[in-house]
């Protein structure tokens, strides 16, 4: 159980901004924490400590949030790459998926 539970943890890489794009995402789309929280899954309390500058514990529950507001994991917690998919994959998912490739 140890070693799960740190598999999870948010890596330090860098000077995180999660914070400060935190703030603007929930402005911009004119959602509450409350709001996110329960979209999300993720607790407005551990919502309510990212925007006081804590950082993250679950790197699962950050990508929650991420997948949330349709931004990557690199945008949310160091403004990088909003929405640029990393591969020819990932551009095309929803189509593969929903069989338009075949």
């Amino acid at each position: 159980r140890i070693l799960a539970s740190r598999s999870h943890r948010c890596p330090k890489l860098g000077r995180m901004i999660l914070e400060k794009q935190l703030r603007r995402l929930l402005r911009d789309s004119d959602t509450t924490v409350a709001k996110l929280g329960r979209s999300s899954l993720v607790p407005a309390k551990t919502i309510y400590n990212w925007l006081e500058g804590q950082t993250p514990r679950d790197i699962a529950q950050v990508k929650r949030v991420a997948d949330h507001f349709g931004v990557t994991l690199d945008y949310l917690c160091y403004g990088e790459a909003k929405n640029s998919p990393s591969t020819a994959l990932d551009a095309h998912r929803d189509e593969i998926l929903a069989g338009v490739f075949e």
